[in-house]
């Protein structure tokens, strides 16, 4: 699958999206904080999220359920146009690439909502839960929530693999997860680790890594 800097349709966009919240930021994400965003309203700039859109277009499915965790599934979606897998990693063009969440589901219905009709080259999105004791040998994308307690041991299961691991806690980050979403004072912000990418076999956007808040 060849995603890389280009996207679905021809377009090239780059993202940073802004949320406000009138609580003390969290850097866990465990608790969902009072955002006012949807990914369709993302698209359209509106309500109290602010995306500023680097580029010409910011491809995102839609939904309508306002929450933190709507405006990280834009994130989600936009990761894995901005990620390169190995054709290797899927059995014909037009097999579905696996977005998986580890242990439990911070976002609800959201991901199924958003994702449900969408793919990415033809591959179709596929929202699976898995237990963290999981092989995830379905998963080309695997969330690890912030609840869940030791992020090492989900992501030696997957050492090498080309699995786009993204998560929320410093303790995934430490252990050599690839994204890491994160509440920045009052939005949400991202960190990317290209060399943990690369050392599975995937390759993050120039473009992507342009608008982290933290690279390595």
């Amino acid at each position: 699958m060849q995603s890389g800097d280009d996207t679905r349709e021809g377009h090239r966009p780059e993202v940073r999206a802004s949320c406000r919240s009138d609580k003390p930021h969290s850097d866990s994400g465990a608790s969902a904080l009072p955002y006012r965003a949807s990914v369709a309203v993302v698209r359209r700039v509106q309500l109290a999220c602010v995306v500023v859109l680097l580029g010409s277009a910011f491809p995102c499915p839609t939904f309508a359920q306002p929450a933190e965790y709507s405006v990280k599934a834009a994130y989600l979606f936009n990761f894995i146009n901005f990620t390169e897998w190995p054709p290797s990693a899927f059995a014909d063009t037009a097999a579905p690439l696996g977005v998986c969440i580890a242990g439990p589901d911070p976002f609800g219905a959201t991901l199924d909502e958003a994702f449900r009709g969408e793919a990415v080259l033809q591959h179709p999105l596929r929202v699976q839960r898995v237990a963290e004791s999981d092989s995830f040998v379905a998963c080309h994308v695997l969330f690890v929530p912030a609840s869940v307690r030791d992020p090492t041991s989900v992501l030696k299961r997957i050492k090498n693999r080309p699995v786009l691991t993204v998560g929320e806690s410093d303790a995934f980050w430490r252990a050599g997860g690839m994204i890491r979403l994160a509440i920045d004072g009052r939005t949400v912000r991202f960190d990317a680790n290209a060399r943990a990418a690369e050392a599975a076999g995937l390759r993050l956007s120039a473009r992507l890594m342009q608008v982290a808040r933290f690279t390595t």
